[in-house]
C-alpha cells in the first residue's frame, strides 16, 4: 500500500494541516498585536540561551533594533501543555517572557516562578 493510501498517514496529514493552520493563524494574531506596538514576530529563529544551548521557538518578538522581547511556542492540542512546557525548559528554552499555547489554553511565563494561564475559548 502506498503512503498516500494508508489511512493512518492520511489522518496524520489532516491533523498536521489542522495544527499548522491554527499555528499560522495564531502567529498572525501575535504579529498583528506586535505590529501595533512597533514590534514584530519572527518565525523559527534559533537563539543561544544563557547556558549556551541553541533552541528554536516557534516565534520571537523583536523590536526595530532586532532585540528580543519575548518568545512563543505552539503545541499540539493532543499534547499535555504542562509536560511540554517542562520539556522545553529542560532543553534550555527561556523561562522569562515566553507564551506557550495549544489552541485551547495559553500559559504566559513572565519569570520561572510567575505564570499566568488562560483558556483561549473564553
Amino acid at each position: 500500500m502506498a503512503n498516500s493510501e494508508n489511512p493512518k498517514i492520511k489522518a496524520c496529514d489532516r491533523n498536521k494541516s489542522s495544527r499548522d493552520a491554527i499555528r499560522y493563524a495564531f502567529f498572525n494574531l501575535l504579529n498583528e498585536y506586535a505590529r501595533q506596538r512597533g514590534r514584530m514576530m519572527v518565525a523559527e529563529i534559533s537563539i543561544k540561551t544563557r547556558d549556551g544551548k541553541i533552541v528554536t521557538p516557534d516565534g520571537t518578538l523583536k523590536d526595530i533594533l532586532r532585540l528580543d522581547w519575548g518568545h512563543w511556542e505552539s503545541k499540539d492540542e493532543a499534547d499535555n501543555l504542562d509536560e511540554e512546557i517542562e520539556k522545553k525548559f529542560a532543553k534550555g528554552y527561556p523561562k522569562d517572557n515566553i507564551l506557550f499555547e495549544d489552541s485551547r489554553d495559553a500559559v504566559l511565563m513572565k519569570a520561572a516562578a510567575n505564570s499566568r494561564r488562560m483558556a483561549l475559548d473564553s
